[in-house]
């Protein structure tokens, strides 16, 4: 326990540090940039992500799953090296027939499609994978220390290197510099604390037909997860992209720069805890102490809903307030749009930081990949019928159906194959309650001459309290029966 507190707090101030940095960027380039420049900033971010978890995602989630099995880290740098080096080879050769063969500038819309962009697409893909791959190990070897340092490195030259080149006329090109500068500043500092090293380094003498045994057990595991991060990639990415296409890349600027805002609030308590208890419970079930696992998953979910629920609320009762932080070109739109999008945001959360860990844990994510596939596609269609028509809250509404679909397959086919991960009756029980005292406290607090962050402050506090002495009853009840 103490270990995880730990690991919690260390992360939590890697996330704090990290997030600090995007919202200071957010901040700054909302301002500096048109949301015009902003969108094509947007597409390209999407573009990668969406490029870097189709080719290398399932490389690194084998990583972070495998490295704690000492049977497997002698040979796992070799083979996941090797896989590496052949795919960006394949990639490379690719995105270089891509640059010759367009021309300079090519419309598609609100698309950005130059050759500078797809430079910037191809560099960025390989760094960002490369990222990924120490950043996933070095969590696996319960090293937040490192991850800290990498995170910090990252966020610190994208915001310092973002913000000249923006001063001095660089436009959209500018956010992207910096997070490609940072990234490979960032895999610079990983190499010096990690003991092991990725990529760069000579194969390890593994035979061909050692290293095909030992693939042939990751790819089943890794290659489907790969294929649900991409279909969850879509999900996100694919309104920005669809936003530029019908509405124009202004729009798609103020729907990004409002989805990330909400996305970082939300995301940097919860991703603390997931990043924290994902490799002690890995542990947990590489010795087969199922009663240690039974017990991170309850505290998981019970600070999922004693975290999120508070922070998700307070976006939609002060979303004027959240809403400052952007640009006087965003915040209009933004505060229509803010709400809807926090909702989604938190339903996606509770399936990828809980339920999602049954697959990983009973090794069939086969079925998680089916599962991201259907809401993929259940929200590209939502996306073509809505945005034409209704604008960014098409968007909105389109991951908000598309989430609350992926929850609900999580949470029953994940039970099935995984009981440990349960259904939160206390947690939710407990939840509803507060929130109730919730709402009279907002009512209460709006009579009285104070600050509007002053009263979110309040609030959440008063939440909390209540949230966590409601579960110390209950847990002193069932001590008691």
């Amino acid at each position: 326990m103490r270990r995880f507190a730990l690991h919690s707090w260390l992360y939590l101030l890697a996330r704090c540090g990290s997030a600090g940095f995007s919202f200071a960027a957010l901040f700054i380039f909302t301002r500096l940039l048109p949301p015009r420049d902003y969108g094509y900033y947007a597409v390209y971010i999407a573009i990668v992500a969406t490029l870097s978890t189709m080719l290398f995602g399932w490389l690194k989630l084998s990583a972070l799953r495998f490295w704690p099995d000492e049977k497997y880290r002698s040979v796992l740098i070799d083979a996941i090296s090797f896989s590496f080096k052949a795919l960006s080879l394949v990639y490379l050769c690719l995105a270089g027939v891509v640059i010759i063969m367009i021309p300079n500038t090519v419309s598609a819309g609100g698309l950005p499609f130059t050759r500078q962009w797809v430079v910037l697409v191809a560099i960025s893909t390989i760094a960002l994978a490369i990222y990924d791959l120490y950043y996933e190990t070095l969590r696996a070897s319960l090293n937040p220390f490192a991850v800290l340092m990498m995170v910090v490195t990252r966020g610190l030259l994208y915001l310092l290197v973002g913000i000249s080149a923006a001063l001095t006329g660089f436009a959209a090109y500018a956010p992207a510099i910096g997070i490609v500068i940072g990234t490979m500043i960032a895999i610079v500092v990983a190499r010096r604390y990690a003991d092991f090293q990725f990529v760069f380094t000579h194969p390890g003498g593994l035979t061909p037909t050692a290293r095909w045994l030992l693939l042939k057990e990751i790819i089943p595991y890794g290659l489907p997860l790969s294929v649900s991060l991409f279909g969850a990639a879509l999900v996100i990415y694919t309104d920005r992209l669809m936003i530029a296409y019908f509405r124009g890349s202004a729009e798609a600027g103020i729907y990004a720069a409002s989805f990330e805002l909400v996305n970082g609030v939300i995301n940097l308590p919860l991703s603390a805890l997931a990043l924290a208890s994902f490799p002690l419970m890995v542990r947990a079930l590489s010795q087969k102490s199922s009663r240690e696992l039974s017990s991170l998953l309850a505290k998981n979910l019970s600070a999922i809903m004693l975290v999120g629920v508070p922070v998700v609320a307070t976006v939609m009762l002060y979303r004027d307030v959240v809403a400052t932080l952007l640009g006087a070109e965003y915040t209009r739109t933004a505060v229509t749009i803010l709400p809807s999008i926090a909702i989604a945001i938190y339903l996606n959360t509770i399936r990828m930081y809980h339920y999602d860990r049954a697959f990983h844990f009973s090794k069939r994510t086969c079925y998680l990949a089916v599962i991201m596939i259907i809401t993929s596609m259940v929200n590209l269609i939502l996306n073509y019928l809505l945005i034409p028509k209704i604008g960014l809250l098409g968007a909105v509404y389109s991951s908000i159906a598309a989430y609350a679909l992926a929850l609900v397959m999580s949470i029953t086919v994940g039970m099935k194959i995984f009981p440990l991960v349960g259904f939160p009756f206390s947690a939710v029980l407990a939840t509803m309650l507060t929130l109730g005292a919730y709402a009279v406290t907002v009512n209460i607090l709006r009579s009285y001459p104070c600050s509007r962050v002053a009263q979110a402050a309040i609030q959440n506090v008063i939440y909390i309290i209540l949230y966590l002495a409601y579960r110390h009853l209950m847990r002193l009840r069932k001590e008691l029966d």
